[in-house]
Order: structure tokens, then sequence, then C-alpha cells
């Protein structure tokens, strides 16, 4: 009897993990070790907004992980001085990120906001 089931009740395959194939719990779709690479397009537009997104994808990361360097150098700060100094290069960073388009505008005051609060309580 299952985990959930009552007792007299009937369960079916999928009730107690078996599909109607027999592959005990195992899903029939193939698994792939590259996402990219699982639904490639057919289509020649499909396959440029697969190029294009893939770039910014890795554009957009570059860009973030710089921004969290950034407010890390902050947070990392000995003492107010440096930290003042951390969080003019921070804030121009969270700035250019949301200009590029990445950071949504009010998640960029809020980074700035609680930073420079942190820095606040540093002196």
């Amino acid at each position: 009897m299952g985990p959930g089931a009552i007792q007299g009740q009937v369960l079916d395959a999928s009730e107690m993990g078996l599909s109607a194939h027999g592959t005990e719990g195992r899903s029939r779709r193939r698994t792939c070790n590259h996402p990219e690479e699982e639904d490639l397009p057919t289509l020649r537009s499909a396959k440029k907004s697969l190029r294009k997104s893939r770039q910014q994808r890795l554009r957009n990361r570059s860009v973030l992980s710089t921004m969290r360097t950034a407010i890390k150098r902050v947070r990392q700060a000995p003492d107010a001085q440096s930290g003042q100094a951390a969080l003019a290069t921070a804030i121009s960073v969270i700035d250019r990120t949301v200009r590029k388009g990445v950071l949504q505008a009010n998640t960029a005051a809020r980074h700035k906001s609680r930073l420079s609060r942190h820095v606040r309580g540093l002196s």
C-alpha cells in the first residue's frame, strides 16, 4: 500500500510511482547534460534568437558578476573611509548595470540603500 493510501483504496500506476510501461519511477524523457542543447531549433530565425540569447546571457553574467564583486568590497571594508570609497564605486557599478538593462531600477535602489546603511554603521 502506498504512503498516502487509504485502506481499501485502489491506486493506479501513476500514484504508486509507476508508469504504464513499467519504468518504476523513471522518466521516459531523454535527459541531456547541456540544457541549451536539449531542443535545438530548426527555423533560421529561432537559431538566430538562440544565438543572441546565449550572447546576452554571457554578457549579463559578466555585468552581474562585476556588480556582486563591488558589493562584496563594500561589505568587507574594514573602516568607514575605505567603505565610503568602495560605496562610491559600487553605486557607479550598480547604476551602470541598470543602464545596461540587466537590473531593474527598484532592485538597484534597494542594493544602494542597504549598502549605504551598512557604511553608515561602520562610522
